[in-house]
């Protein structure tokens, strides 16, 4: 009977992975999709500011992976994940708690730059 449970809730973890992801990545095309003609100028405005964010949070991920002497796979594996899971959490604030899609479009960019950065430290 356990394994049944086991099995069973991996299965719902895979679907609710695959919902989840789905709608964080409508719910950035939405936000971009809406402000496309100001997204220039949000970029221009925050633009540093998500840059130094990212790699920041990137180089914390690297250093605490270091100090627990973690081997290299998993040194980018933290990093990667620290570096990521600052724009999730931004939209999630922005536009669901505080209802304001203004301030979800800086967590929108940063969505989209931390595909990049973790693109380049993978390869």
């Amino acid at each position: 009977m356990p394994l049944f449970f086991y099995s069973s809730t991996l299965h719902l973890i895979s679907i609710g992975k695959f919902f989840l992801l789905n709608h964080l990545i409508t719910i950035i095309d939405l936000i971009l999709i809406k402000e496309w003609n100001r997204l220039p100028a949000f970029i221009i405005q925050v633009g540093l500011g998500l840059v130094l964010l990212n790699l920041l949070a990137i180089l914390a991920g690297v250093s605490v992976s270091k100090l627990c002497k973690l081997n290299i796979p998993q040194q980018i594996c933290i990093a990667i994940e620290v570096g990521f899971q600052n724009g999730a959490l931004a939209i999630v604030i922005a536009a669901g708690l505080l209802n304001n899609p203004d301030m979800a479009v800086p967590g929108a960019i940063y969505g989209l730059f931390m595909n990049f950065t973790g693109f380049a430290i993978i390869n």
